[in-house]
């Protein structure tokens, strides 16, 4: 249990890769704070990993979620140690056939988002 008492927020954890982090980390002892816009998958996610895991369901491109998933995160665990920003979005469309809109779709939630995130997490991390 190497990571007894420290905090990981994951994104997009509800399936698939995000999933597979989270029952990495909370095998090892983590707190697991799932975020995503599938509340369903989430919620089953947590309860099938245990007390330690949360849930947080939002928007990556919102800035009010992930203000959210921050506040709810601290006010939970008091801390925020990992950040695996997972969630990400492919149109699964050759170049030529991408529109604008699902060009700057994908470029929000792939780059933006996690700046957006790490932002709002990297000083809570420098601060403990």
């Amino acid at each position: 249990m190497r990571l007894t008492n420290k905090t990981a927020i994951i994104t997009g954890g509800g399936s698939g890769i995000g999933q597979a982090c989270a029952w990495a980390f909370y095998q090892e002892g983590a707190n697991v704070v799932l975020f995503g816009r599938r509340e369903d998958k989430l919620k089953e996610t947590a309860q099938e990993l245990g007390s330690r895991a949360m849930t947080v369901s939002g928007d990556m491109t919102r800035s009010e979620d992930l203000d959210r998933l921050v506040q709810e995160t601290l006010s939970k665990f008091h801390r925020i140690d990992i950040l695996v920003n997972n969630a990400g979005l492919f149109k699964g469309a050759p170049l030529h056939e991408i529109s604008d809109e699902q060009y700057d779709e994908m470029m929000n939630i792939n780059m933006r988002a996690v700046f957006q995130l790490t932002r709002r997490v990297l000083p809570v991390m420098m601060e403990q």
